[in-house]
C-alpha cells in the first residue's frame, strides 16, 4: 500500500489537501505536513520521521514545494534512513490528484513511473 504525504513551507499542503477533497471527495492514507514559521528544522525531522516511522510496511510517495527547501532537504535525507520512500518537489494540485486517484490501483514503482511521465502535463501555458 502507498501512502501520500504533502509537506510545504506554510499552509500549501493543506491547501492542495483541501482542494482535492473539493474535487475528488475524502481520500485515504494522504496526510499533510505544515513547516510553519515557527518551526525549526529539527521539529519538521521528527514530525516527519514520526509520522513514516508509524505506518510500518508501507510506501511513502512524498511530495514537496521546491527543491532545495528544509521540507525536501528532510524528507530526502529520510529516503537514506526509512526504505519505500520517493520525494517529489515541485508538488501541484493536478500531480497529486493523479497519485491519489492511482495509488491503490498500481504498484509503487508503477506510480512512481506514471507520476514521472504526467509532470509535462500537470504544468504549462494556455495555448488558447
Amino acid at each position: 500500500m502507498t501512502e501520500i504525504l504533502l509537506i510545504s513551507h506554510g499552509l500549501m499542503a493543506e491547501g492542495i489537501l483541501d482542494s482535492m477533497k473539493m474535487l475528488i471527495g475524502e481520500v485515504n492514507n494522504v496526510e499533510k505536513i505544515t513547516f510553519s514559521v515557527d518551526m525549526g528544522i529539527d521539529e519538521l525531522q521528527e514530525e516527519v520521521k514520526a509520522y513514516l516511522s508509524s505506518k510500518k510496511d508501507k510506501n511513502f510517495l512524498i511530495f514537496t514545494d521546491l527543491k532545495g527547501g528544509t521540507p525536501f532537504n528532510v524528507a530526502s535525507i529520510l529516503t537514506h534512513e526509512i526504505e519505500g520512500v520517493k520525494v517529489f518537489y515541485g508538488m501541484n494540485l493536478p500531480i497529486v490528484i493523479e497519485a491519489v486517484s492511482l495509488k491503490d490501483s498500481v504498484s509503487f514503482e508503477d506510480l512512481i513511473q506514471h507520476i514521472e511521465n504526467s509532470i509535462e502535463d500537470s504544468i504549462g501555458f494556455s495555448e488558447l
